[in-house]
């Protein structure tokens, strides 16, 4: 979230791409806007830029809604999903971490709750490890969606930063016999 960035109150285009990779978000949300980021789970030299900020909006029409990731897996396995994310006190109480094999149907993974801090801190570093969901390795069409619930307030927003999708490289050699061996690392 640190190029393309949109001005004041005004919402992410989409899709976001990713910097690195081929993933992309897309999001349902009427307001997702940019506020300040943070280095925390990030990459190496990474700027503190800005954020993906979803809010609760006029009537709290933004709780249940959800931001997506399209991060097709195809040579990867051993999948690790982490963010730094933040709230306010008005904003969302839920994250609920669902995944895709199909692009269509989603399973949920987990459920994240609780007050946010009001500020970026490394213990806020939300992780959702995939690694032993085999049909997620390898995948093509593969997706995360993370939908947000429980906002009381218009303004009230949690913020996403350095969304990374950690993985092995899947190496298949196939031997003089035409067996196939498939490596990880």
């Amino acid at each position: 979230f640190n190029t393309n960035v949109p001005p004041t109150n005004t919402n992410w285009s989409q899709p976001i791409h990713s910097a690195f990779g081929n993933a992309e978000l897309i999001y349902t949300f009427t307001e997702a806007y940019n506020f300040a980021g943070t280095t925390i789970n990030s990459i190496i030299y990474e700027s503190n830029g800005g954020s993906f900020a979803p809010r609760g909006g006029s009537n709290m029409i933004n709780n249940g809604e959800y931001f997506e990731l399209a991060v097709p897996t195809t040579g990867f396995a051993g999948l690790t999903l982490s963010y730094a994310t933040r709230g306010t006190a008005t904003g969302f109480t839920t994250q609920t971490i669902k995944y895709s094999l199909d692009g269509i149907d989603f399973i949920t993974h987990s459920v994240f709750d609780g007050e946010l801090q009001n500020e970026w801190t490394a213990d806020q570093v939300v992780t959702a490890d995939f690694s032993a969901i085999t049909e997620a390795d390898d995948n093509p069409d593969f997706r995360v969606r993370i939908v947000l619930d429980g906002a009381t307030g218009t303004v009230g927003n949690n913020r996403f930063d350095n969304i990374k999708l950690e993985y092995s490289y899947l190496t298949s050699i196939v031997s003089p016999q035409n067996v196939v061996i498939t490596l990880t690392g």
